[in-house]
């Protein structure tokens, strides 16, 4: 991870869980009114504070350990933490949604936000872990010693190896 990513990274999770904070200090401060908008920061401000902390602290591991993810568990890691980040700001939704299926999955959102703020806590700390350096899986049919692929084609002509593919055999005679 280079030091303009996680400086990125480490400046947009504390700003969320700055923000966390404020909206978690002024729902309790301010009059509960269901038609401000401040209302609806009673679900999201949790889920702010704890996602923002947990994706502090993974990204703190991703950048000062040997922790490594290869390229496509980083990629699913942080689509599905920005999708279940994002979906409870969408919450207000269930009210217009024509299918059932839909205001049930939202409604079940709402639980979860409300009585498993670890389960956004995970997310988090996935989405700051997959920061880590990418493993890469090399070929196990190259030469180890080669540098590159040409170099690899040069070692195997010059050492005259033979072909030891049997299925063309019949072609060839």
């Amino acid at each position: 991870m280079t030091k303009k990513t996680f400086l990125g990274n480490a400046s947009f999770l504390g700003v969320l869980t700055v923000l966390g904070i404020v909206l978690m200090v002024l729902r309790q401060t301010l009059p509960q009114d269901p038609s401000t908008p401040l209302f609806y920061s009673y679900f999201v401000a949790p889920i702010m504070l704890y996602f923002g902390i947990a994706g502090l602290v993974g990204l703190l591991i991703a950048r000062n350990t040997g922790f490594s993810l290869t390229k496509t568990v980083a990629v699913v890691l942080r689509t599905l933490a920005a999708i279940l980040f994002v979906l409870p700001f969408f919450f207000f939704l269930i009210v217009v949604l024509p299918w059932t299926l839909l205001r049930g999955l939202f409604a079940l959102l709402m639980v979860v936000m409300l009585y498993a703020p670890w389960f956004w806590v995970l997310f988090g700390l996935l989405y700051g872990l997959s920061w880590a350096q990418q493993k890469v899986i090399e070929d196990v049919t190259a030469d180890p010693f080669a540098e590159d692929a040409v170099a690899q084609t040069a070692a195997g002509e010059k050492n005259g190896v033979a072909d030891t593919d049997t299925a063309n055999e019949d072609a060839a005679n």
